[in-house]
């Protein structure tokens, strides 16, 4: 039986060993410091049009590929060496060296963590496991529950092929073998994983940044001559968040200028085929721009370039193979896709990007079934949370020798302790109250009511929930939910608080809080309400509204977010 894996992120002792190094042989030896500021240059012209580099770039280039016994660096200061380097990364690769980097180290070390916890499953079971095993540890690429469709897959292996070059990531991974495969392998084979992640932190962040500069437009130059459309190259950007290329790819690099590339090109997020056959399949097959592949796969740098720079459309419409296997587009829809995608995924960085840095608005999404998911995923209980990304700090250590009962009660904590970090995150970016509750829960009522008694049977309370609003209802229901799954973890009734002072307490998290303005004016095509009442209009005017029905501005939707 294989060894059991521990974290990518703990620091340990070597589980595993490291295959022998080979000796180096003609093929894989590295360039001379004259071939590697040759090569160098002559990407850099061609990514400027064929126009010659300034005289600094070309010394600087010339200084850091020279060996230190030879090198021409007294005509360049260090500071200005540096400088010139990460001016050229910034414009040709991505934001920065580090940030370009992290992306592939954070991913290395999740994508680690995952399999070493299927190949602990499966090793508990002998060597064996059930389909369902595998298709939830894949459910990290794909998109949370209520959106259905197959999300973007970067492959570690060629992230670190671009950083090192294929022929270095061969030879480091010479007898090694992806964990899934250990399990009838001894004890000292090398897993795949692992090796990869060590690769990252130790070799990849010690890189000379001009070796680094070098390899990445070498392998991007190269996978542009492999490929037959520069969309295809477009992808590859912006999966492995190198915003530099994608620059210089709209702007007519990698090939041809007369193509119909643009930063607002559809891009299919995941590159599995679909199964014609497959009527569910197909419809999990999405294609959006690089600025929301970029956001979904937690890229700051390729959203901001997208956005800001290169501008991006926001409104940017859908792509998606219908039932009769066609493509085709949905308008207004991408947005709420991609803030429900990332708010169900706790990716808190990446939605400050977007609201803080880029404007999106809560009220584009937070309608009618995003309302229920979104809700659903903040204040719902779960014995047993399944997502690595919402269970929290626990670890299977903290309740190894306690009752199963209380294993639930601490990983439901846990997990409700992380979702309630991301509820207080919502209001600090902005999340207006009125979104939540579009109607009040009417408190005073209530109080009044169980005050006098008049809510102790069934049928008083059924009587009472007939006399309110539809709305009313929905935010009862709502407030109920919450406060249930409040309670559920108090370990006395003195702790726990009924409806209405879970209500005031939950206000209260508003207060000193400053709420989102309705862009309305700029993106009015993207607020649901909006389009709901235009949609009234153009039908034949205004009509009265009934008690179940709300007013333009309270938050609640007439329709299903996005044409679709």
């Amino acid at each position: 039986m294989g060894q059991i894996f521990s974290s990518g992120r703990q620091e340990e002792e070597e589980v595993n060993p490291r295959p022998a190094k080979k000796a180096r042989t003609e093929d894989n030896m590295p360039l001379p410091s004259s071939e590697k500021a040759a090569k160098l240059i002559s990407l850099l012209v061609e990514l400027n049009g064929g126009k010659p580099l300034d005289l600094a770039a070309i010394s600087a280039i010339n200084s850091a590929c020279s060996p230190p016994e030879t090198s021409i660096a007294g005509t360049t200061t260090e500071e200005t060496l540096t400088s010139t380097l990460n001016k050229l990364f910034t414009d040709h690769v991505g934001q920065s060296p580090q940030i370009v980097i992290n992306h592939a180290i954070q991913f290395a070390s999740d994508y680690y963590d995952r399999e070493s916890d299927f190949f602990n499953e499966k090793e508990m079971r002998g060597g064996s496991h059930w389909t369902s095993m595998r298709e939830i540890h894949d459910e990290w690429f794909d998109s949370p529950p209520g959106l259905e469709a197959r999300g973007p897959r970067p492959d570690s292996k060629v992230w670190l092929g671009i950083f090192l070059g294929e022929e270095r990531v061969k030879e480091l991974l010479d007898g090694s073998y992806p964990l899934e495969d250990l399990h009838d392998k001894g004890a000292d084979v090398p897993a795949e994983e692992h090796l990869i992640w060590e690769a990252f932190k130790d070799e990849t962040t010690k890189l000379p940044l001009c070796d680094l500069l070098l390899n990445i437009l070498s392998y991007v130059r190269n996978k542009s001559n492999e490929c037959e459309d520069r969309v295809d190259i477009l992808r590859f950007a912006v999966l492995y968040g190198l915003d530099g290329v994608m620059r210089d790819l709209i702007k007519g690099g990698y090939g041809d200028l007369n193509d119909d590339l643009t930063i607002d090109t559809l891009l299919e997020l995941s590159d599995e085929p679909a199964d014609p056959e497959d009527w569910f399949g197909i419809h999990r097959k999405w294609y959006m721009t690089p600025l929301y592949l970029g956001a979904i796969l937690g890229y700051s740098n390729i959203v901001v370039t997208a956005c800001k720079e290169l501008r991006a459309k926001i409104d940017a419409p859908l792509g998606m193979i219908n039932q009769t296997g066609e493509f085709a587009t949905h308008d207004h829809y991408s947005v709420i896709a991609v803030m429900q995608w990332v708010i169900l995924n706790n990716m808190k960085g990446m939605l400050k990007t977007l609201v803080e840095h880029l404007g999106f608005q809560f009220r584009w999404f937070f309608h009618a079934n995003c309302h229920r998911v979104v809700c659903k995923r903040l204040f719902d209980l779960s014995e047993y949370e399944s997502n690595p990304r919402w269970k929290g700090g626990i670890t299977e250590e903290d309740y190894a020798f306690e009752s199963s009962r209380v294993r639930r009660g601490m990983r439901s904590a846990s997990a409700y302790k992380e979702q309630m970090k991301m509820f207080d995150y919502l209001i600090d970016l902005g999340l207006p109250f009125e979104l939540l509750f579009p109607t009040e829960v009417p408190i005073d009522d209530l109080e009044r009511l169980q005050k006098a008694k008049k809510l102790e049977t069934r049928k008083q309370n059924r009587e009472y929930m007939k006399s309110l609003s539809r709305n009313e209802r929905e935010a009862i229901d709502l407030s109920s939910a919450m406060a249930s799954s409040y309670n559920s973890l108090k370990n006395s009734e003195a702790e726990m608080l009924t409806l209405c002072d879970y209500y005031r307490m939950l206000k209260k998290k508003w207060e000193g809080k400053e709420s989102q303005v309705a862009r309305l004016d700029e993106f009015e095509a993207l607020d649901p309400t909006w389009r709901a009442e235009r949609k009234r209009q153009e039908e034949g005017g205004e009509e009265e509204k009934s008690d179940d029905e709300s007013s333009y501005g309270s938050g609640s939707s007439y329709e299903y977010p996005g044409d679709y």
